[in-house]
């Protein structure tokens, strides 16, 4: 299935260097790892919020040191009973794509009109988020 024939919009998630999750690791073993291994299973875990995105409408850019490194179809966000985390994002398993070369958040926005700017926010921070 073409995922992308179903989006109607997109945004940029950006993702904290600093996070413990992505802290000292390359990009193609955040890759590897987080987005192919962990994502499709136990889904986001974060303390914030990711807004009202429409579900299986939304293609999530997952933005990591000025560049794009992979992509997802929104699904769903919960709230979880969890002692560190509060929320857990869950997308479309075979929608979850990693890209090998550099995709600049400058050229993405020339090509799609679907691409939507927000205020910058880190996943584990508490402060409140809203997507534009």
């Amino acid at each position: 299935m073409d995922y992308l024939d179903q989006v109607d919009l997109a945004v940029f998630y950006s993702m904290d260097k600093k996070e413990r999750t992505f802290r000292d690791k390359s990009v193609p073993e955040i890759q590897r790892d987080f987005f192919l291994r962990d994502m499709p299973v136990n889904g986001y875990l974060s303390n914030s919020p990711r807004g009202n995105l429409p579900s299986n409408k939304t293609l999530v850019l997952f933005h990591f040191d000025r560049q794009v490194i992979a992509s997802a179809i929104f699904i769903k966000q919960l709230t979880i009973d969890d002692s560190e985390y509060q929320y857990a994002s869950y997308f479309i398993p075979d929608s979850i794509m990693v890209y090998t070369e550099t995709i600049v958040i400058e050229e993405l926005r020339k090509v799609s009109s679907k691409i939507v700017n927000f205020q910058s926010f880190m996943p584990h921070t508490k402060r409140n988020l809203y997507l534009y």
